[in-house]
């Protein structure tokens, strides 16, 4: 008879105690994989943000505002902002002469571009220093910028953009930075939005963290599967 303990399969003898000893050393270390592997989920997505949605939350809904471009104080908004704000502009007209225009291009940030002013710095004629890009924090589909930065000119004369008012608490004015308005046309077209830090969707891991993820799960799947032959024993 074989010792006590041991079985006789259809392939030969197994220690039973030696298969349960492989069985919870291979959950013990899936157990362990399981905080690494939420770390890599939770930082993964913020270390690559290049999207609002997965760098902030809005927290209110849409305020729109339209700013002419006759208008030598801008378009101000009903409501008051702080921190980090979402900035929607598209719109084209005409602020130099007969040349057409959007919110940055092909003027750049200075004369005949979206301006911005605060309870702080109000908006006004004449004033080439008040370029919205003074607030720049974040531009949609290139990530976090410094202060000063525009977004890149767009065919389309739309711009989605994070501006950064730290610890004011202010209504917001925007318009073209220009000192004569009596010849100008067209408008912005402005949606805001309040945020705040932290993604929405809570983040969504890149292909490759889910390759490294189910790679390690595999290798566990793999321990666990396997079966440990011992010799036959008799009394």
């Amino acid at each position: 008879m074989p010792r006590s303990g041991r079985k006789q399969g259809p392939k030969g003898f197994v220690d039973i105690n030696l298969k349960m000893g492989i069985f919870m050393k291979s959950v013990t270390t899936c157990m362990a994989l399981i905080p690494f592997a939420a770390g890599m989920l939770m930082a993964s997505p913020a270390s690559a943000a290049t999207t609002i949605s997965s760098a902030y939350t809005r927290t209110s809904g849409p305020e729109n505002i339209i700013a002419s471009f006759t208008a030598p104080y801008g378009a101000t908004s009903t409501r008051n902002y702080t921190g980090s704000v979402e900035v929607l502009v598209s719109g084209i007209g005409q602020s130099l002469g007969s040349n057409f225009n959007d919110a940055f291009g092909p003027f750049g940030t200075g004369y005949y571009s979206l301006g911005a002013g605060t309870s702080a710095q109000p908006f006004g004629p004449s004033n080439p220093y008040l370029s919205v890009a003074r607030f720049m924090s974040f531009i949609e589909g290139v990530g976090a910028v410094a202060h000063g930065t525009a977004p890149a000119y767009s065919s389309s004369h739309s711009y989605r953009f994070v501006i950064n008012l730290a610890a004011l608490n202010t209504p917001l004015t925007f318009g073209v930075m220009d000192g004569v308005f009596s010849d100008n046309s067209g408008a912005f077209d402005i949606t805001l939005y309040q945020l705040r830090a932290g993604g929405g969707n809570g983040g969504v891991p890149e292909p490759a963290t889910w390759a490294m993820l189910i790679a390690g799960f595999g290798l566990v799947g793999g321990a666990m599967r396997r079966r440990t032959k011992v010799a036959v024993t008799y009394a």
